[in-house]
């Protein structure tokens, strides 16, 4: 790779880190205790999420449907 290409892919990361300044900073151990949304446990998250939209008493209040649809739509995005 020429150095024209590297720049130009650093410039990118650049661009994609500020468009998504939403995103939080996790450290290493932090990320590896969180549960991770798969291809294998999505149809789960999903029905997880219906049920919550549907059912809002059901489940804890530190629950937020509105978040974990956020992040259901931000997966898909990505």
């Amino acid at each position: 790779m020429d150095e024209q290409n590297l720049a130009d892919i650093k410039t990118a990361f650049v661009s994609i880190n500020n468009a998504m300044s939403f995103l939080i900073s996790l450290r290493s151990d932090e990320r590896s205790s969180l549960p991770k949304m798969s291809v294998v446990n999505k149809q789960f998250v999903q029905d997880a999420f219906n049920a919550i939209s549907n059912n809002a008493q059901l489940f804890p209040s530190y629950i937020n449907s509105e978040e974990l649809r956020k992040d259901l739509k931000l997966y898909d995005q990505l």
